[in-house]
Formats: structure tokens, sequence, C-alpha cells
């Protein structure tokens, strides 16, 4: 945070956010750490995130979501107030990780029967992480010069990293050294 809210950095297509590094190194090292043990037993007991009532962990994260953008829209944290900027800063922090537990929860608890394109998603999301970034960037430079709406630009971009990504993914998983890391 003390780098700039907006202080942005990179090489070729690949930029990214100074003051996210050290969140990104704390997520990544709880990852890792969650990775080795059975983490889900702990977060999801008994069908419940957390012990938590389901409608709260349906509902804080818009609440959260709306309470930061309406703070932003007002102008907290924008001034020299470097502890309210803090605040959102950890607020966001916060509200991320939790939101993706609930959709992890909200899929664990309803969507309960398989289906093939699921499995293929499942069995293909880790190359999907790693192949859809530069596809992402390199779809948003190829519409840039293109007279479109935004919201157009967003659907087929977003749907065209998926879909790239995933063909990507599938067609490296089929050779057998990137097969045991994909």
């Amino acid at each position: 945070m003390w780098l700039g809210r907006y202080a942005w950095t990179g090489f070729g297509p690949f930029d990214f956010q100074v003051n996210r590094v050290g969140f990104y190194l704390i997520y990544f090292l709880t990852g890792a750490a969650l990775g080795g043990m059975d983490w889900q037993a702990l977060v999801f007991k008994d069908n419940r995130l957390a012990g938590l009532p389901a409608g709260i962990c349906v509902a804080l994260p818009p609440v959260f979501f709306t309470v930061l953008e309406v703070l932003t829209y007002r102008g907290w944290g924008a001034g020299p107030d470097r502890a309210s900027a803090g605040l959102l800063e950890l607020l966001l922090t916060a509200i991320c990780p939790f939101s993706c537990l609930v959709l992890m929860w909200l899929f664990r608890r309803f969507a309960q029967r398989p289906a093939v394109l699921s499995g293929s998603l499942v069995a293909n999301a880790f190359g999907i992480y790693l192949c859809h970034y530069p596809l992402l960037i390199w779809l948003q430079y190829a519409l840039l010069g293109v007279s479109l709406p935004s919201v157009v630009k967003f659907f087929l971009v977003s749907a065209g990293s998926l879909a790239g990504s995933w063909v990507l993914t599938a067609l490296l998983r089929r050779f057998k050294p990137i097969s045991k890391i994909l």
C-alpha cells in the first residue's frame, strides 16, 4: 500500500500492480500450505462454511463489495489519509478469498451431479489458470481498435480466453511430460 494504490509495472504484455506483490505472495504461500493438508474438512465441516449460517455466507460478499464501492465512490481512502486507504485495501483483501470460499461452498452443496463439461473443466482447471492470462491480454489488445460496446468486448474476451486456454490445455495434456504438470 505504501507503493501507491494504482502503481503498475510489467514487462511485455504482463502487467501487475506493485502493491499487490505481497498479497500474491501471501496467497501463494497460503495455497501451498493448505495444499498439503485436508483443509476442506476444516472449512466445510457439516456442509457449512466455517460453521456460519448459509444466509450469512451468501449475503456477506455482496454486502462487503457494496460497502467498498460506496466508500470508494464517496472518496473515502482517496485523500492523504493513509489509514482509510489501508482499511479499504484490507477489506478488499478479506472479501476476495471469502467470496471464493462461498462460491466453493455453494458448488459443493448444490452441484452434486458430475457432468462431462464440468469433468473436463476440473481436469483442465490448473492449465486454464496458467494459460488464460496471455490469451486474455492479447484478446484485449486485439479488440482495442474495434468499435464495439465495452460489454460486448468483455464477453468476447472472457469467452475467448476461457475457450482458448481450455483447448490449449487439453491439447498440451496429450503430451506425457506436460500432462504430469497440468
